[in-house]
């Protein structure tokens, strides 16, 4: 798969990154809060018994460690919930996948999805080492954030987005939600027009993709196929580009 993409270096990236992210429990907020409430509650009762257990003072005071305990708990949750997210892309990190893929059962169980079968497509930044070094830094994290972006926006309502590392997305669908590579390749062309542009970078991107449980059944054996198909489509366009010259 090939996609062209022209990016301005020296201007800001503007591009929509939201990503929806419904994992973020209220585990500690909820555990917090209860456990403040029975040890509020049980030290009440033992200083002034039943009968004054429940005046106006005893519940504001309730009330105020239960808020307090309730905005420490959202900071637990907080740092647990972007412990999972990849601060520059917004994709979920590896970290939140290989947890999915550890727990009891299929994959798909964990992941939520009701097909038995479920895809996997790996991208690839073409050459993406060359731009780094050619470029700097700040501009190659420009090509990523644009290129999650664009990812994202077809993907998540339909599975998870994963920057597996570096210049390296993979992306989580059960089978009934997948697309064809060229059906990807060319919406992501598509959303690449929009971008105006003045010092320009050129890239390519390549995708591989496989299926469980027909090519694999563990999240390792999964991404080295992937990686693998990736890598035969990316050879096969230099074959093909070498033929056209």
């Amino acid at each position: 798969m090939k996609v062209v993409i022209t990016i301005n270096v020296q201007g800001e990236c503007k591009v929509k990154r939201k990503v929806k992210l419904s994992f973020m429990k209220y585990e500690g907020r909820v555990f917090l809060t209860l456990f403040s409430l029975i040890l509020n509650i049980s030290f009440l009762f033992l200083v002034f018994k039943l009968e004054r257990l429940f005046t106006m003072d005893t519940l504001l005071y309730l009330l105020v460690t239960a808020i307090l305990s309730w905005l420490l708990g959202y900071q637990y949750d907080k740092v647990k919930y972007y412990s999972y997210v990849d601060h520059l892309t917004k994709c979920y990190n590896r970290s939140f996948i290989e947890k999915k893929f550890s727990k009891i059962g299929t994959p798909i169980q964990p992941l939520g999805f009701k097909s038995k079968k479920m895809v996997v497509y790996f991208f690839d930044v073409d050459h993406f080492k060359h731009i780094n070094d050619r470029f700097g830094h700040h501009s190659g994290d420009k090509i990523l954030q644009v290129l999650a972006s664009i990812i994202i926006e077809m993907f998540s309502d339909r599975g998870y987005v994963v920057r597996w590392g570096g210049d390296e997305f993979a992306v989580f669908l059960p089978v009934d939600q997948s697309m064809d590579i060229d059906t990807i390749q060319n919406y992501i062309e598509y959303r690449l027009r929009n971008f105006i542009l003045d010092e320009n970078i050129s890239f390519t991107v390549s995708v591989g993709q496989a299926v469980f449980p027909d090519e694999g059944k563990g999240l390792k054996e999964l991404m080295q196929i992937a990686d693998q198909n990736m890598y035969m489509a990316k050879n096969r366009r230099l074959l093909r580009k070498e033929s056209m010259e």
